[in-house]
């Protein structure tokens, strides 16, 4: 009789185990599909989405930056070479003084501008 006790009551309690675990498997379904929104955008903050889209960004701009600070910097070279040029044309010959006031009206110009 002790042993039918015994097998009973194992049985009782494993069975007890069970709808316990059932329980909280439906429960964690419903939690984890409830909060799967959250979870996902805490997932992608914490692994560097939204950081790495804000990098991309920063240095999209960046670039642009830098492209229109090249630029400024090629047209400025552009100016002192063509006075360079001017000035040692000018410096050989003694000649092209008209084209010398015309470049440094240009130069000028330019330093105002810019």
């Amino acid at each position: 009789m002790n042993q039918l006790f015994e097998s009973t009551s194992t049985v009782t309690f494993w069975q007890e185990v069970a709808s316990v675990l059932g329980i909280a498997s439906v429960i964690g379904a419903f939690v984890l599909h409830a909060a799967r929104p959250h979870i996902i955008a805490w997932i992608k903050k914490h692994l560097g989405h939204d950081k790495q889209d804000n990098r991309i960004a920063e240095l999209e701009e960046k670039k642009e930056k830098d492209y229109e600070a090249i630029t400024k910097l090629s047209a400025e070279m552009k100016a002192i070479m063509k006075a360079l040029v001017v000035l040692l044309e000018h410096a050989e010959t003694g000649n092209h003084t008209g084209e010398m006031k015309k470049v440094r009206d240009d130069l000028i110009r330019f330093i105002i501008d810019n």
